[in-house]
């Protein structure tokens, strides 16, 4: 099996030569627009940045994997301050599969305890869920189609009602960040401290189960000053596969930061 190779590039630069193998300047030539190669002398390739900041992991069909750290100009802490104010709306939710050790993961981290911290100070948002369930007395409607069914005692009654609950997706997807980064390697003390403290304070709501699709929100009025937290928790949660245009794709897992100018940013 070919052993991993790990790969740290700037955002922007003349680039840095590597020794690379076929298989390796294949993978990396297959995603269009990650990085640039070019030949370098004594057989090297030299690997440039594409505007481009993240964690990307390739795996190659021969065995081994890329591990690449793309890493921009900007510091990370300060780059993903500008992002969670971001007047645009670039984040793109979907299942986390792995997270690496790497200073942009701690710093994330960091970042969404004093974003959730802010948020929370105003209190834990509610909205309203609609239950079915079966109760001694009357709440809400009854649910005539299963009552009927019964046989026997006419109790317990099968009812349906909105409920005002704490538990709703925009507090389970923060729930389950913060109980992520409260476990990622490399996070300061103090920080996995509020941490679990911001996540005991969402006591009644359920943390989505690992692996599973992250329940769906919608931005609105009611929930804008939630927005920054639950973005933030998406993207700690988020990893993408990247695959080329036609033909094989090419497994992979991470996320981007495309850099178009710090107003212009976004994840992928």
């Amino acid at each position: 099996m070919t052993p991993d190779l790990t790969l740290t590039v700037q955002e922007t630069g003349p680039g840095t030569p590597y020794d690379l193998t076929g298989d390796q300047v294949a993978a990396l030539v297959a995603v269009p627009d990650l990085v640039r190669l070019t030949p370098a002398p004594g057989g090297r390739w030299s690997v440039r940045g594409n505007q481009k900041a993240g964690l990307v992991r390739l795996r190659m069909p021969s065995g081994g994997a890329i591990h690449l750290r793309l890493r921009p100009k900007l510091s990370i802490r300060d780059l993903l301050f500008l992002l969670s104010y971001s007047p645009t709306d670039p984040w793109h939710p979907e299942p986390v599969t792995a997270a690496t050790a790497d200073d942009l993961l701690p710093a994330l981290a960091d970042l969404l305890a004093r974003t959730a911290r802010r948020t929370l100070e105003a209190g834990v948002l509610h909205g309203y869920r609609e239950v079915e369930e079966e109760l001694p007395l009357i709440r809400g409607r009854i649910r005539t189609t299963a009552q009927l069914r019964r046989t026997g005692l006419p109790l317990p009654i099968a009812v349906r009602y909105d409920d005002h609950t704490p538990d709703i997706p925009e507090n389970r997807i923060l729930l389950a960040a913060l109980h992520l980064a409260a476990h990622l390697p490399g996070v300061p003390h103090p920080t996995r401290l509020t941490l679990r403290h911001l996540a005991d304070r969402l006591h009644g709501v359920q943390r989505p189960h690992p692996g599973l699709p992250l329940p769906p929100w919608t931005p609105t009025r009611l929930n804008a000053r939630y927005a920054p937290a639950v973005r933030l928790a998406e993207l700690l949660l988020s990893g993408r596969s990247i695959q080329p245009e036609g033909g094989a794709p090419v497994p992979a897992d991470g996320f981007l930061l495309i850099c178009r100018g710090s107003s212009n940013a976004s994840w992928q």
